[in-house]
């Protein structure tokens, strides 16, 4: 098993692609963290995958919750060994129609998150012994 034992963060994990991201860590026997802004999905998503995996209530655009993320998976599992930043948005509207409110949430989801959830996550992963780990993008 290429992930056996390993602690895998999956943003985004509460349904699609994050989900099936997920599964496949703990079918490769990682210990998993569900993040998600939606609790119940995430919650729903860990109760299926079992034991090696625990969900985790996380809205990317808020610093707090990151650290949180961050603090809850090495309380929880000792370390990190990998990221997948998964969690993103967008939306459907006339390019003059775009506003102001609806660049920020793309941006502070799709690209703010990933930088600073990134750069928390490769300050845990060079704390720890082995040194290191996987981010995903």
């Amino acid at each position: 098993m290429l992930l056996k034992n390993k602690v895998v963060i999956v943003t985004g994990a509460g349904g699609g692609l994050g989900e099936g991201i997920a599964r496949v860590c703990c079918r490769e026997e990682a210990n998993v963290i569900i993040a998600d802004i939606q609790k119940e999905a995430g919650e729903k998503v860990a109760a299926n995958l079992g034991a090696r995996a625990s969900a985790v209530h996380c809205d990317v655009r808020q610093d707090s919750e990151l650290d949180h993320l961050v603090d809850y998976t090495v309380s929880t599992f000792g370390r990190i060994d990998g990221l997948v930043n998964n969690a993103g948005v967008n939306f459907v509207k006339r390019f003059l129609s775009t506003t102001p409110d609806d660049w920020e949430r793309v941006i502070s989801v799709d690209l703010r998150a990933v930088f600073f959830l990134s750069q928390k996550v490769a300050g845990q992963m060079l704390k720890q012994s082995p040194k290191g780990g996987s981010i995903v993008n």
